[in-house]
């Protein structure tokens, strides 16, 4: 299930069961498969496939919570599999897992520490379901959970995590 929430109000503002639909249960814009399949029990995709949410302008305060798992967490040739892409594919960054560690990569040359941040161990496990909710504040801090613990949480003072724009933007992108 993936659901986006609006802090301010605490209401669900889309909701996506992923129950054999890409429909917002709450009659809002239907998510974009980029590949994959769409089951009885949730959404299966290969890499470079996901999901892209469009047509609902921008996001500076919200809640997202997912629930997913990977099959392996060394898919990828550089052991990058990315879970949240608020940039339409166009940047790198966003939230990744990193060998289980769940990581907000900020690019090539902004370096994790200032502007990005890492969970302090592996907190994902191959084929387990993780709880994963991403919550950026009124105050732009980025705060990640998994399983109800903090992984980390930095000040995203550049709004790499903001959805920006309306039409072809994607809130939830995920690759391995």
């Amino acid at each position: 299930m993936l659901s986006v929430r609006s802090i301010a109000y605490a209401d669900v503002v889309f909701q996506f069961n992923l129950n054999g639909s890409v429909a917002d249960s709450n009659g809002g814009p239907s998510l974009v498969s980029h590949g994959g399949t769409i089951g009885p029990t949730g959404y299966y995709f290969g890499q470079n496939a996901g999901l892209s949410l469009s047509g609902t302008g921008a996001f500076d305060v919200y809640s997202i919570d997912i629930k997913f798992s990977f099959d392996s967490l060394t898919a990828s040739t550089d052991g990058y599999q990315r879970i949240l892409d608020f940039k339409n594919r166009t940047l790198d960054e966003g939230l990744y897992s990193l060998g289980g560690r769940v990581v907000y990569f900020v690019g090539c040359c902004s370096g994790l520490g200032g502007t990005g941040g890492s969970s302090v161990g592996s907190v994902l496990a191959p084929g387990q379901l993780a709880d994963l909710l991403v919550t950026r504040s009124a105050l732009g801090i980025l705060s990640v959970s998994v399983n109800g613990s903090l992984a980390f949480e930095f000040s995203d003072s550049t709004g790499l995590a903001m959805r920006v724009g309306s039409a072809a933007t994607s809130a939830a992108f995920a690759s391995t």
